[in-house]
């Protein structure tokens, strides 16, 4: 029942109740309450509903151990993955299609994943015609003459650009 501020009362297990004071550091949680983001009940279950609300500091600190496991039995793991991804991909006796994926697996592992970002470019004719404008502002040059930069014409002495009909 909620109090005169609207606050309830919210029981805790003895577990969580070590975890939030500090008693039960986060290191000794098991995978499987890193995983969930709790601790289990008094009675090693997870019984019940899963707390509302967690310190922040104390659910960044529960992910980054996790996630620091996880990369750990990766690592343990790995050569074993890919040896049994490597049976899987030269068994004649599999399907085409599954051993096809698996030997794209050990590939993408072994040599890196091709990109699969393809990068067109296009000129904007609108655009186009604004640097050719500003390239040559006057219209004094031929098409194949115009400068790359404003302001900048390669000329010699005697040559004159010839005036464009408009």
């Amino acid at each position: 029942m909620p109090d005169a501020r609207g606050r309830r009362e919210v029981r805790i297990s003895k577990r969580m109740q070590r975890l939030l004071d500090g008693s039960l550091p986060v290191s000794e949680l098991d995978d499987e309450e890193l995983a969930r983001g709790y601790p289990r009940a008094d009675d090693g279950t997870f019984r019940g509903r899963p707390p509302m609300m967690i310190p922040r500091a104390m659910q960044d600190e529960i992910m980054r151990r996790l996630l620091k496991r996880g990369q750990e039995k990766l690592k343990e793991n790995y050569l074993a993955a890919m040896d049994q991804m490597t049976e899987v991909a030269t068994d004649r006796n599999l399907d085409p299609a599954v051993r096809l994926k698996a030997a794209q697996y050990v590939i993408e592992r072994l040599a890196g994943k091709t990109p699969e970002r393809i990068h067109v470019a296009s000129e904007d004719p609108v655009e186009t015609l604004f640097k050719n404008i500003l390239a040559d502002p006057s219209g004094l040059f031929e098409k194949d003459e115009v400068p790359k930069e404003p302001g900048k014409a390669e000329l010699t002495d005697n040559e004159v650009p010839a005036p464009t009909e408009f």
